[in-house]
């Protein structure tokens, strides 16, 4: 254990240090626009990897990193919260039959399936893009937001179903805990963002019995972009007075 103040919160000194690595994390990914808009995975020197498309997930939580960036002061946040928004109202929304395909490649061709887990994270960015006043926030917002309940909540047992095909004609029988954990969120940031109490309700209601009813699966993420979602997420706390 270290007494070093930088690492105690609500310390000066952690309020600096927290200012810093927000700064060096949201500089890192600045580089992560894809040419269409949203984004993908990065390179260790923060550059984008076209080998991977754009993801729905990623550029969701860079909408939602850069969007506290914008309401932190950074430089240039906003314009770049719009970029991966841009990705989610074009490139990775399906037009056809609704919803977000997971990842689109470099050829234009998107994989397969309507994952629940990708659309909270586009509730979350939705959210977090309409605090920071970005255009267009409040209809990704309430398009997520319909989507979500018309295909993934269950209110009958207060969780979410997981994964459909493109179409959203077949359902998976699978349930995962994973996509619910990031349901949770959402919806509270949901309810930060519209004042709307109903989300809070809702997470009660399907928290307490998620552990007990689902199977998690297991899931890999991005570790590079990992850490600049969490960060931000304290800095963004920490700052608060």
């Amino acid at each position: 254990m270290t007494n070093n103040p930088r690492y105690t919160l609500g310390t000066e000194a952690n309020r600096i240090f927290m200012a810093s690595e927000t700064y060096e994390l949201l500089k890192f990914g600045k580089g992560f626009p894809a040419p269409d808009g949203g984004s993908g995975w990065l390179n260790a020197d923060g550059t984008l990897d076209p080998s991977h498309g754009v993801e729905t997930w990623i550029t969701s939580r860079m909408a939602h990193v850069y969007s506290i960036g914008a309401m932190l002061g950074y430089l240039g946040a906003g314009e770049l919260a719009d970029a991966a928004l841009k990705g989610l109202t074009g490139i990775l929304h399906d037009d056809e039959h609704g919803g977000w395909y997971p990842q689109v490649f470099a050829d234009g061709t998107h994989a397969p399936g309507k994952v629940c887990y990708a659309h909270a994270f586009v509730i979350l960015a939705a959210s977090s893009a309409l605090l920071a006043g970005r255009p267009g926030a409040k209809e990704l917002l309430d398009e997520a937001l319909a989507t979500y309940d018309k295909h993934f909540w269950n209110d009958e047992i207060g969780l979410a179903v997981d994964t459909w095909n493109t179409e959203f004609t077949e359902l998976d029988p699978y349930r995962g805990l994973n996509a619910n954990m990031h349901t949770t969120e959402a919806f509270l940031a949901v309810a930060d963002a519209t004042g709307d109490n109903a989300y809070r309700v809702r997470r009660t209601h399907g928290g307490g019995g998620g552990k007990r009813r689902y199977q998690r699966g297991r899931k890999g993420y991005n570790y590079l972009l990992r850490p600049l979602l969490c960060r931000a997420r304290i800095a963004h706390n920490a700052f608060r007075l």
